[in-house]
Parts: C-alpha cells; structure tokens; sequence
C-alpha cells in the first residue's frame, strides 16, 4: 500500500513538474527577465560598449505597442530600426560610467533589434546597442560602470 502510495506521488510529481521543466530551461530567470551584457572595450582615446539586451516573453509582449506604432500587427523594418534607436537612447540614459572621476559621454552608433521566436508561440527580444564615449586612457585611471537600464526588471546582468 506504501509502495503504491509513493508511486503515485512520484507520478504525479512528474505530472506537476514535468511541464515547467522547458520553461526553466529556457529562461533560468523566468519569461519576464530583461538581461543585459555590456562588452567593455577600452582603447587609448575612447570606451566602446556593446549593449545587448534579451528580453523575455512577457515584457517583449508589453513592448510591442511601443514597436508597432502603426497598430497593425506587424512590426515592420521602419518600425524595429525606429524602436531601436529609442531603446538604445533609453539605454545610454541608464548608463552610468565615468573615467578618473569624470562621466563618460556615450554615442549610439548602431542600434539593431531583432524578435527571436521564445516559448509558447511568444518572441523575444533581442536588443544590440553599439556605443562610444570618448576618454583619456593613455595612463592609469579608476573605470566606473553600471547599467541603470530598466533597472525595475529582474535579470541578469554581466
């Protein structure tokens, strides 16, 4: 009766757990996260940062009236390179870096976005932000960086 009991048990455990497995996997954070990467790079008269930003089923969902400002259902060329441009502006607001104590004055070079396909039937968003702000790094000088952007949102950050 015991042994049947815990057979049971296991079998539904599996039922339960089984299916949130895939989610798991898939964004160890959960649908909602907006994760950042920052690639520093510091040359001798400037600091290039590419920004890329993954954001998750839930908030590319609440995004996307924000991208498609036509309202028709699709977000088209003009419509991502529009949205990419702000987004990388609102990135460069949420960055805070300075150089021997004095800020960093970033430029938006590039700005790319793309919606890979994500769980459910739901896209992802996949932001890229090529920066530069110039610097004097031809001697030694203490770098300070954080990335303020949508700091609200749960996410990883390198």
């Amino acid at each position: 009766m015991i042994r049947r009991l815990l057979v049971l048990l296991g079998l539904a455990a599996v039922l339960v757990v089984g299916p949130l497995a895939g989610t798991a996997l898939a964004h160890p954070l959960g649908n909602f996260t907006v994760n950042h990467y920052d690639g520093l790079t510091l040359l001798r008269d400037h600091v290039t940062d590419r920004a890329i930003v993954d954001i998750a089923e839930i908030p590319t969902l609440q995004d996307k009236p924000l991208a498609d400002t036509n309202g028709d259902d699709v977000i088209g060329a003009t419509e991502r390179s529009a949205f990419a441009a702000r987004e990388c502006t609102q990135v460069v607001g949420g960055l805070s870096a300075t150089v021997g104590g004095s800020p960093l004055r970033w430029v938006v070079h590039s700005a790319q976005v793309e919606y890979p396909p994500g769980q459910a039937g739901l896209a992802t968003t996949r932001l890229t932000c090529e920066l530069s702000a110039p610097a004097q790094l031809d001697r030694a000088a203490a770098l300070s960086f954080s990335d303020g952007y949508r700091a609200d949102r749960v996410g990883w950050h390198e």
